[in-house]
């Protein structure tokens, strides 16, 4: 098999003009039908963070812009220390994990652990910006961002794809990008002959295809591309693409317009298959006994669609979370478990994808 090297094209988008605020698909659906001008505006749109269990946060904007995309370069004000999980009890969750394995229930899970940051000061608005800046430096990503809503600051550089949606003529095609294999950048031809890499990716491939035709025409999925490589500053990637069209019955039916339905689109495809395992429900419910604690904004997805036909959400992985209410600064980082997994490997692994999140706040 022949394996692509892939460039990762960097875009940055800015949303401004706040029209409204909402906390389910429904509702913005039944404030569209009510002010059905708004789709009409070319630069219109909506954001929506969507947290792993759930939660849901959307910002309906009049402008959804690309911007400038140099980093300015903000000194952070101030002192951080990273306080790392404990490494026994991430191995302790791998054992527990492969048990599953073993007996059957599942495949394979994406096991991860929590990194907290701590401040001798509570971080402002400003020093969000400073942070942002800094990670876009060290760790440059397709799918950066940076947003607060009510519940969360989001300093984002996702290297992975969940959802990108374009209309073309009267189609609406979805296209999901997971990435699963990772390997740093000594390691590459290790993880080029890994049957075990190769084997787990291909598994989330399926899944994904699984989960897209769900919403999709029948015999429209497709993937274009299988098992390609990514390279960022630190490591590599396995990436693959997935497309479908969306079948009719799953458009909003809002007079002279045309536009997806998210409830059904995140109803079939959320959380992405990459950062839960196969099979989905199952792996899904053991992650949360192993991890004993929730995700939050972590593997849940933060993206954006214009009324004029493009959309596109990421998955919020390589992301550092503000939570307002706990005070809490954070990150996680994981891993794909599997019956052949070592131990060790993957916790390293872990600590590969948190290297440049880390960079950020040491001198």
């Amino acid at each position: 098999m022949q394996t692509n090297l892939l460039e990762p094209q960097l875009f940055t988008y800015t949303a401004r003009d706040l029209i409204e605020k909402f906390d389910s698909f429904q509702e913005l659906n039944e404030y569209l039908k009510q002010n059905p001008e708004l789709m009409k505006i070319e630069e219109a749109g909506f954001v929506s963070l969507l947290s792993y269990e759930g939660e849901l946060e959307i910002q309906l904007y009049k402008k959804i812009i690309e911007a400038d995309k140099e980093a300015e370069k903000l000194g952070l004000k101030n002192n951080y220390q990273i306080k790392k999980p404990k490494k026994e009890n991430f191995i302790d969750g791998i054992k527990k994990c492969q048990e599953y394995i073993k007996e059957g229930d599942i495949y394979q899970a994406n096991l991860a652990h929590k990194f907290e940051i701590k401040s001798d000061h509570e971080p402002d608005t400003s020093e969000f910006v400073a942070i942002y800046s800094k990670l876009k430096q060290v760790n440059p990503a397709p799918y950066n961002a940076l947003i607060e809503t009510d519940s969360y600051i989001i300093c984002s550089s996702s290297p992975e794809s969940f959802l990108e949606i374009k209309l073309l003529d009267d189609d609406f095609i979805i296209t999901s990008s997971p990435i699963k294999g990772t390997a740093s950048l000594e390691k590459l031809d290790s993880m080029l002959i890994s049957e075990k890499e190769k084997a787990e990716h291909i598994m989330i491939v399926d899944l994904i295809r699984n989960d897209l035709s769900r919403i999709a025409q029948i015999g429209s999925v497709n993937v274009e591309e299988l098992l390609s490589l990514e390279k960022y500053e630190n490591l590599y990637h396995f990436v693959s693409k997935i497309s479908a069209l969306i079948t009719k019955e799953k458009l909003l039916k809002i007079e002279n317009t045309k536009l997806p339905d998210f409830t059904k689109i995140m109803t079939a495809c959320f959380p992405g298959g990459s950062i839960t395992g196969t099979p989905k429900k199952r792996a899904m419910e053991i992650i949360e006994e192993i991890e004993s604690e929730m995700r939050g904004p972590y593997t849940g997805s933060l993206g954006f669609y214009k009324f004029s036909g493009y959309g596109c959400f990421n998955i919020l992985i390589r992301t550092i979370v503000f939570n307002k209410k706990t005070k809490e600064l954070s990150f996680h980082s994981g891993a794909g478990i599997t019956s052949s997994s070592i131990a060790e490997d993957e916790y390293q692994e872990t600590l590969l994808k948190a290297e440049k999140l880390m960079e950020i706040f040491h001198d």
